[in-house]
């Protein structure tokens, strides 16, 4: 969501090649991740970027010269986006974090405003 906010929707696309990979973690509370090292053209800039991914996302386990699309900002070529990359466990752990700080900000604004009556 943040990043249709930001506009990466409507940047262009391009294709990145994998340059290399490291497992992260072979299982366990945080399931299989791995590190995604790739490059990828900007127009006639080349860039290099890392996406941590875990094994819901269809990146996970891809080899080093395989490709895949990204979009990146025309404007900051080094800034980059991929739907891909994005996994149903990193939406829910995201959306768990903003409901604990919308709760913890409700919380102190009631405290504050049942204080301030008394």
């Amino acid at each position: 969501m943040f990043n249709k906010l930001r506009g990466a929707d409507k940047w262009p696309s391009t294709d990145a090649t994998i340059s290399s990979t490291e497992l992260v973690s072979t299982g366990g509370r945080s399931g299989r991740t791995m590190n995604i090292y790739f490059e990828y053209k900007a127009g006639s800039v080349s860039e290099k970027g890392k996406f941590f991914v875990d094994d819901n996302s269809s990146l996970y386990g891809l080899a080093p010269g395989e490709q895949f699309a990204i979009k990146f900002n025309p404007k900051k070529p080094g800034l980059y986006y991929c739907s891909e990359a994005e996994s149903l466990s990193q939406t829910i752990r995201r959306g768990i974090v903003f409901v604990g700080v919308a709760f913890a900000i409700f919380v102190l604004v009631v405290e504050f405003f049942g204080n301030s009556r008394r």
